[in-house]
């Protein structure tokens, strides 16, 4: 029940969030319409950054292992740069399915906001062909 509520709250607020998308991009300058999306994608380069700031500090950090003084067999040593390399290395599938999944509100608004550019400036035209048609 209790992750149903957080779904709608969720639901409701990109609701929300196309709704102001919607107005926003209907306004006679365009960078209003571009706030949006620009705020989603700078949202997920932070979180990318995070998961590449957890893995670097992850691996900077203790590297002991404590399973050592419970059994008291050692674990042989890894290079350093090599455990890094590896880390890094399995951090990419994550970084890039961040990726994709957290820009897909990022598209989701860029391609309203173009949808209704395109609109205004079919209005544009008209009402300039309307004034030519005056003349």
């Amino acid at each position: 029940m209790r992750n149903l509520v957080a779904l709608l709250v969720y639901l409701l607020i990109f609701a929300g969030l196309i709704v102001l998308q919607i107005y926003l991009s209907r306004m006679e300058s365009p960078w209003p319409g571009r706030i949006l999306p620009i705020l989603s994608f700078a949202l997920t380069l932070a979180m990318i950054i995070g998961i590449l700031t957890i893995t670097a500090v992850r691996e900077t950090g203790n590297t002991e292992d404590p399973r050592t003084e419970e059994t008291g067999t050692e674990i042989p040593d890894v290079p350093a740069v090599e455990h890094q390399q590896t880390m890094v290395v399995a951090s990419i599938p994550v970084t890039l399915m961040v990726f994709v999944w957290g820009n897909i509100p990022t598209a989701l608004l860029t391609i309203i906001y173009f949808g209704e550019r395109q609109k205004f400036r079919k209005k544009k035209q008209m009402e300039k062909m309307n004034i030519q048609d005056l003349e």
